[in-house]
């Protein structure tokens, strides 16, 4: 939410992307906010390849 302030540390959710504060922020995380850091960038909706492939046999354990 706009305007919240996060703490050095934490890890948000933002667009689809993880971020960590690297100090008290209350921006927004972005590549160009001084106060974060990516650790993983939004990705592709699995939900379309899985739909193409086909569906998947199962797994026979013995």
């Amino acid at each position: 939410r706009e305007g919240t302030k996060a703490k050095a540390g934490e890890a948000w959710v933002h667009d689809g992307s993880t971020w960590f504060a690297t100090k008290d922020t209350n921006t927004k995380p972005s590549t160009s906010a001084e106060g974060w850091i990516i650790a993983a960038r939004k990705g592709r909706d699995g939900e379309t390849t899985i739909k193409t492939i086909g569906p998947i046999e199962p797994v026979k354990l013995k």
